[in-house]
């Protein structure tokens, strides 16, 4: 489970705990006029709609990064000095590989293959 579908699913706990109270468990077979039917559905409606906006954002800000990792790979290109250009280049890996210093030097590496 990923760390946002275990804060989504965290998150609805205390709401499962109060449809188990009023409602009991769920039904083995959905039935659109049974309320406790209706209830669970709500909340399996509920966290679906958390995990595609977690979603959403996730996709955005990797997006996001992309376009950043993008534009310094470019201006590490067009920087005339050598020494700000190593800096701008591993500034970028360092964001590609997710603030991960390890994961940066090998693509570091790779790059210069």
């Amino acid at each position: 489970m990923s760390t946002n579908t275990k804060a989504i699913s965290d998150d609805t706990m205390l709401i499962e705990e109060a449809i188990i109270a009023q409602f009991g468990e769920r039904c083995p077979d959905f039935d659109p006029d049974c309320h406790c039917c209706r209830v669970w559905r709500a909340l399996d409606d509920l966290r679906a709609e958390r995990a595609a906006g977690a979603k959403a954002i996730h996709d955005a800000v990797m997006a996001e990064r992309a376009r950043i990792v993008a534009l310094l790979l470019e201006e590490a290109e067009l920087t005339p000095c050598g020494e700000d250009a190593m800096v701008t280049r591993s500034n970028a890996f360092l964001i590609k590989a997710d603030f991960s210093y390890e994961e940066a030097e090998r693509l570091s590496e790779e790059a210069e293959g």
